[in-house]
């Protein structure tokens, strides 16, 4: 069901659409569609203008898969497979069923997509894009996939032997495992030589990318990190169980400012133009300004915000109440929107602000 109200400025609703569930993950965005799924079993592919349905593909449960999307495939999870979809058609060109649990949230890097999964411990799935053949598969981590430079950045669910391993895209060798507090809270972000990640000893974590080793830790207090890190202009921004939005510098670890909501945070922080862009359980999307923590507007969704994708002037809001909302966050340009490469999956980037990275594991 599609509702618009074309109110025009910034803070204002464009569309939103109705699903039959629950919006909890990160929507992408590539080519003037929006990939999103629902607690309503479905991926559903919306037109970024108006919001109209071009398609719908049944993957049975997917309440926390974020969409990859390269070369004319989405790749999503669903009822413990992992599923190839054509994006023009909604058609599926292959299915893969790992051993034991999947964890739905894929990665494509070149030809190949990552996935995790669990059976008497984590798995990491190296398949081929085209096929959904394994190519290797490495014991110990799975969860949250992210690729960079070679290397696939998975989390360990139980913190067992190592929260965050670092594992070569090609062999699937082990570089290196770093174990922290606990169990991996997030997903991964890596920026430049450093990946940033949450764990569920409350704290936010910064390691050298190469080496695994630790250059500072940041203690958010009693509730660990719920979103994967943003990072713009030397702030790392990430979002926490109990409410706040915290910003966070990237080289010394200490904090900038802190912003109170009425909710818990799972949705990624999108930052645009100085501006960082948050939901919170208690309803509403957030625009702060990025270098201060000062409110500069917000939006009342019908229900919760769990997730969020800001692309060309406008924010995708995946809300409990069952709808994607599309919300003017700025101008919008007629800029092209580039093709989507291999390169282009769901991984490190992929849905920060763009749509691309994942929730918190």
């Amino acid at each position: 069901m599609r509702d618009e109200r074309r109110d025009g400025g910034v803070g204002a609703e464009r569309w939103r659409v109705e699903t039959g569930g629950k919006i909890r993950t990160t929507p992408v965005v590539r080519r003037g569609v929006v990939y999103v799924g629902s607690d309503d079993g479905h991926l559903h592919a919306l037109d970024v203008d108006s919001g109209a349905e071009r398609w719908r593909f049944e993957a049975g449960s997917m309440s926390s898969s974020v969409p990859a999307v390269a070369d004319g495939t989405v790749y999503l999870g669903g009822d413990a497979r992992l599923y190839a979809v054509d994006v023009a058609t909604g058609t599926q060109q292959w299915a893969f069923t790992p051993d034991g649990k999947l964890y739905p949230t894929p990665a494509v890097v070149g030809d190949t997509v990552f996935v995790g999964g669990y059976d008497d411990g984590a798995i990491l799935y190296a398949l081929d894009a085209g096929s959904g053949s394994e190519r290797w598969r490495f014991e110990g981590a799975g969860v949250s996939p992210t690729v960079a430079d070679g290397t696939v950045y998975a989390g360990n669910p139980t913190g067992d032997d190592g929260g965050l391993y670092a594992v070569d895209i090609d062999t699937g060798m082990e570089r290196w495992r770093f174990g922290g507090g606990s169990a991996v809270g997030t997903a991964p972000t890596v920026a430049e030589d450093t990946i940033y990640v949450g764990y569920r000893d409350d704290c936010l974590y910064a390691l050298d990318a190469a080496t695994g080793v630790e250059r500072w830790r940041f203690d958010g207090g009693r509730y660990h990190p719920r979103s994967a890190p943003a990072v713009a202009e030397g702030t790392v921004y990430v979002g926490c169980k109990d409410g706040y939005l915290y910003a966070v510098d990237a080289t010394s670890g200490d904090r900038s400012w802190r912003y109170a909501t009425g909710g818990a945070i799972s949705s990624v922080p999108a930052v645009r133009d100085g501006t960082v862009y948050v939901g919170s359980y208690d309803g509403h999307l957030y625009a702060l300004d990025a270098a201060r923590g000062t409110e500069q507007w917000r939006f009342e969704a019908g229900g919760g915000v769990w997730s969020l994708a800001v692309v060309d002037g406008t924010a995708y809001v995946g809300s409990h109440d069952n709808h994607l909302y599309a919300v003017t966050v700025a101008e919008r340009t007629d800029a092209a929107r580039p093709a989507p490469t291999r390169s282009e999956g769901d991984g490190a980037d992929s849905t920060d602000a763009s749509g691309e990275r994942r929730d918190g594991a």
